[in-house]
C-alpha cells in the first residue's frame, strides 16, 4: 500500500483481510532515513529487524 506517493498519479484501490496476528507496519522515510549520533543512517533493513524483533509485542505496550 502506498500512500500519498506522488501527486496527479492514480492508483488502484484494494482490500486486504488481516488476521489478529498479522503485523501492518505504517512508516515514513522520515524513519528509514533518520540518523544516529554517529551519523549512521537508520535504514530500511534496520526498520525490518526491529518490526521482526518485536512483532509479538502487543500495540499496548
Amino acid at each position: 500500500m502506498v500512500v500519498g506517493v506522488m501527486p496527479g498519479r492514480l492508483y488502484e484501490a484494494q482490500e486486504r483481510r488481516l488476521s489478529p496476528s498479522d503485523v501492518l507496519v505504517l512508516y515514513t522515510d522520515g524513519v528509514t532515513e533518520a540518523f544516529n549520533a554517529s551519523r549512521e543512517m537508520f535504514g530500511v533493513e534496520r526498520l525490518i529487524e526491529a518490526v521482526r524483533t518485536h512483532s509479538a509485542l502487543s500495540a499496548q505496550g
